[in-house]
């Protein structure tokens, strides 16, 4: 499969199927290999709104490629996760959350 970082703002990118476990850079048009978990327990998810995140609610996609934010009565996308602890801030990838595989990869 192809993944890109969900973004709320680009209609193809809403989505979310899961949370790479690894850093990459692709640079021009090549390909690189990335492990994507799509389901259990995640303790690297980045919430745009980390502080202000709601344990126990669904998390979709934000206006922020790559990160998510709480799901709310507007959304279209299922919810790729539920929220289990509130992370420290928005550039970190340390809100804990189950993912749940919404497209049943």
């Amino acid at each position: 499969n192809i993944v890109q970082k969900a973004d709320r703002g680009e209609a193809l990118f809403q989505q979310v199927i899961g949370v790479a476990t690894e850093s990459v850079t692709v640079t021009g048009t090549a390909y690189e290999l990335v492990q994507i978990q799509v389901a259990g327990r995640c303790e690297f998810v980045k919430a745009t709104a980390a502080g202000n995140t709601s344990p126990g609610t669904g998390l979709v996609a934000s206006e922020t490629a790559g990160q998510c934010e709480d799901i709310d009565s507007s959304d279209l996308c299922l919810p790729f996760a539920i929220c289990l602890e509130d992370g420290s801030g928005s550039a970190t990838a340390d809100t804990k959350a189950y993912l749940i595989n919404p497209l049943n990869l």
